[in-house]
């Protein structure tokens, strides 16, 4: 159930993720360590994921260009980050 949050989460975002997004859907550090050994998902930046096989666009640039820190929430579909309040 949570692969098809995130997937869903991802496929709107050029498959993208943050790390406080999935989060927020349940996940746990165990679950995001086991996803990333695995190769379900790829690490880009600190704090910021993407599922494998989207491929790289100048959206998808932008987007990873918000917040390459993921220290804070993010969405590569809005024009500045989202609001950390």
């Amino acid at each position: 159930m949570l692969d098809q949050r995130i997937a869903e989460l991802a496929s709107r975002q050029y498959g993208l993720f943050s790390r406080r997004q999935i989060l927020q859907l349940g996940v746990t550090e165990r679950i995001i360590h086991r996803g990333l050994q695995s190769g379900r998902w790829r690490q880009l930046a600190p704090g910021v994921y993407s599922l494998p096989g989207f491929p790289a666009t100048w959206r998808r640039s932008l987007g990873l260009g918000h917040s390459p820190s993921g220290r804070r929430p993010w969405s590569p579909t809005r024009r500045r980050p989202l609001s950390t309040a």
